[in-house]
């Protein structure tokens, strides 16, 4: 357990040199790492100390599906990445591949009688809504997105952390402890899922329906055609909040990060992010 979680990930990790345990309106409690060829848990004091007992179990089972994947060679650092792919595909793909072990993940801890988590609750999705549209709204307008990097950084950031807890919400909805459904959202909430995140829903849930639970082995052919119909759901739901990537293929390494949505799309969840920000008391 560490007091100072952020510095000891960045010390034991240093590719890891900028992490932070924030998570939009969570912290991570813990994470799982490699060291000297041991899966390692560290477990973020903080947080760690203000948990039940309940809530401590079922974060230490948690990492120990991360510890399962590991022991396998089957955790996010030993997926099959396409070769030669460039940056922004390469980003992609570990979107994907991250999902598809906190899935599986997730799917154990449901099959195992775990309640679901705390991030993939209604109210926990309905505040994540709001601030991926918080993040994609004011991404179009600040200065500092004027860089095409730094831009599709913000935004592939903003969509991960969704991403991450569409896979818990899939996890406990296929492990049959979670009935979700769109009316336990806010009108806002309902309004957006149904904007960016239902289109790809269905697609979601019926490839994570084709994939084990973490500590069942999969080969690794398997494992590679699991990642590339990943990275296609990924790819589907980034159209759909209205970016795509795109590589040159007259240039290796090159790549694009394209706002395709229309400009009445995205005035449109403005207005809607004004209105509902208005009735939050967060603007006057």
């Amino acid at each position: 357990m560490s007091k100072d979680f952020d510095q000891t990930i960045r010390r034991l990790d240093h590719a890891s040199h900028m992490y932070t345990a924030e998570r939009g309106s969570g912290v991570a409690a813990a994470r799982t790492m490699t060291l000297g060829g041991t899966p390692t848990i560290i477990l973020n004091g903080d947080v760690v100390s203000h948990c039940s007992t309940d809530d401590v179990e079922r974060l230490l089972a948690h990492e120990g599906g991360h510890v399962a994947l590991h022991v396998n060679h089957e955790s996010i650092t030993d997926w099959p990445f396409k070769d030669h792919c460039s940056e922004g595909l390469a980003t992609l793909h570990g979107v994907a591949a991250a999902s598809l072990e906190e899935f599986r993940i997730e799917l154990l801890m449901a099959r195992l009688g775990y309640p679901i988590a705390e991030r993939a609750s209604a109210g926990s999705l309905d505040e994540q809504l709001f601030e991926l549209s918080f993040k994609i709204c004011t991404a179009l307008t600040d200065p500092a997105c004027a860089n095409p990097r730094v831009f599709a950084k913000t935004m592939i950031e903003a969509t991960q952390l969704m991403v991450t807890s569409l896979a818990y919400l899939a996890g406990a909805k296929t492990g049959r402890t979670q009935d979700f459904d769109v009316s336990q959202l806010s009108a806002f909430g309902a309004g957006f899922w149904d904007d960016v995140v239902a289109p790809s829903w269905s697609d979601r849930l019926n490839l994570y329906r084709s994939i084990p639970s973490a500590g069942t082995r999969e080969s690794p052919a398997r494992l590679a055609d699991l990642l590339n119909r990943a990275v296609d759901v990924e790819r589907k739901f980034l159209s759909d909040i209205g970016f795509t990537i795109t590589e040159d293929e007259r240039q290796q390494g090159a790549w694009s990060f394209l706002r395709t949505a229309s400009d009445a799309v995205f005035d449109a969840r403005i207005q809607r992010l004004a209105a509902e920000a208005r009735q939050r008391g967060l603007i006057p």
